[in-house]
This record gives structure tokens, C-alpha cells and sequence, in this order.
């Protein structure tokens, strides 16, 4: 019989209030100010990662009077670190795509429809060659497989915030 207890700790799971068709931010954090789950373009980062929970408490996100959902919460220490590799790992894949430097040809460039055509077809010879390149079809895949993972093991930390995110679309048809 395996009695050993699993380590818990106590966090803020935190959610931003975002109009329904949008993704809510989503991260941890403790009691000691540190963060997990961050991304990019998270509120924590351009907030400078507050200490104090009271300051997400009186914040506010993308428009005036949408607050943050904030429920407190122990969690398994091994779930915490899930989730914060798998924003971490996200945020890798994502970074290492490299950004396709080629514009679409414009009409106007153009003195005729051929040489536009023409111009149009190599632009669409270079983009398929550069997602084979660089194996974009399946660093999406894996990209997207991963933001799902790390938004439904967010939902499963409070249903208090889950309840508040609950409808908006990117939540909905995970």
C-alpha cells in the first residue's frame, strides 16, 4: 500500500475577462509572487510580475472593467510543473518557426494579368517550399496539440475560474 503523499502547494489560478471570441490569459501564481504558465504575451509579463495578488485583484485587462477571475487553490506540485513545461514547450515550438519573409505580389505591380499570375505562382512555389523546409505542417500540429493540453489542465485547476471562462469560444471547442 503506497501512503506517500503528493506535494502540494498553494497558487492563484488566474484567468483574464476577455470579450467571448477571445482566449483568456491564463497562468499560476503562489503565494511567494512566482509565476508558472506565463507566456509571451501574457498580462504577468507586462504587468512586470507583480508580487501581491492583491494587484490582479484591482486590475484590470483589455478594457476598462474587465477584471481578473482569481481563485485559490493547492495543487499537486507535479501538476504546477506540467503545466508550466508545457508553456514552456510551447512557447519553444512556436519561437522556432521561422517567419516567411516573401509578400504576396500586389495587381498594381503588374503591368500585365500574365506577369501577375506569373509572379502569384512563384510566390505559392516558394511559400509550399518553405513549409517543407522547415516542417511547418507538423510544428503546428505539435503546437497545437500542446496549447490544448496546457488549456485543459488550466480548466481543471479551479472551477471557479473555469466557470468564468468557461464560454468563451477558444475554451469551448477545445
Amino acid at each position: 500500500m503506497n501512503t506517500t503523499k503528493k506535494e502540494t502547494k498553494k497558487v492563484y489560478v488566474i484567468a483574464s475577462t476577455e470579450y467571448e471570441a477571445n482566449m483568456p490569459d491564463t497562468f499560476l501564481m503562489d503565494e511567494m509572487g512566482n509565476y508558472y504558465g506565463v507566456t509571451h504575451n501574457s498580462y504577468a509579463c507586462w504587468h512586470n510580475y507583480p508580487k501581491s495578488i492583491e494587484h490582479w485583484i484591482d486590475a484590470e485587462g483589455s478594457d476598462k472593467g474587465r477584471y481578473f477571475n482569481i481563485d485559490e487553490v493547492e495543487l499537486p506540485v507535479e501538476q504546477i510543473e506540467k503545466f508550466d513545461a508545457l508553456t514552456r514547450e510551447y512557447e519553444q515550438v512556436l519561437d522556432s518557426v521561422p517567419t516567411f519573409e516573401h509578400k504576396y505580389p500586389y495587381r498594381s505591380e503588374y503591368k500585365t494579368k500574365k506577369a501577375y499570375m506569373e509572379a502569384a505562382d512563384e510566390h505559392v512555389k516558394k511559400y509550399r517550399e518553405y513549409i517543407k523546409a522547415n516542417n511547418i505542417v507538423e510544428k503546428n500540429k505539435r503546437i497545437s496539440e500542446l496549447w490544448t493540453e496546457r488549456v485543459q489542465l488550466f480548466c481543471s485547476f479551479s472551477s471557479k475560474v473555469f466557470e468564468a471562462i468557461k464560454d468563451n469560444d477558444p475554451i469551448k471547442h477545445l
